[in-house]
């Protein structure tokens, strides 16, 4: 096994398996896993890039980029709130408003102590929505 083959089972190693099978001359299969192939790549890269939005601006504000309640309020964007027409409207409005609202209000106690209880309750409904599983 060379390096090449080390990286693509730390990667992917469903692909990897995939790729040691034995070969195959049919051009129809040949054409099918070329096909699967390259859905299989396209969903990895759509998860990986989901996973690199690290926005979420008003958690980060409160808790902080990596605390546990602002990183279970980003996988409830990205498994709930994406998946909906309504749910991706709201996340386009919160990115457009929070920015503003805290460079504005950022500096006041008032406001930190509000936007902390506010995460704390939109953190609790997200759990409750996924059955408890954040």
């Amino acid at each position: 096994m060379n390096a090449s083959d080390c990286g693509k089972v730390a990667y992917c190693a469903q692909s990897y398996a995939l790729s040691k099978k034995h070969k195959v001359t049919d051009k129809y299969i040949i054409k099918r896993q070329k096909q699967g192939n390259q859905g299989h790549a396209e969903l990895t890269n759509a998860a990986l890039a989901m996973s690199k939005d690290r926005r979420c601006f008003i958690a980060t504000y409160a808790f902080g980029e990596d605390d546990t309640i602002t990183c279970d309020l980003r996988l409830f964007r990205d498994e709930r709130l994406k998946t909906h027409l309504m749910g991706r409207v709201f996340i386009s409005m919160y990115y457009a408003l929070s920015p503003r609202l805290i460079s504005l209000c950022g500096q006041s106690v008032l406001f930190k102590g509000a936007s902390t209880s506010l995460v704390r309750i939109v953190h609790k409904y997200a759990c409750k929505r996924q059955g408890g599983s954040y």
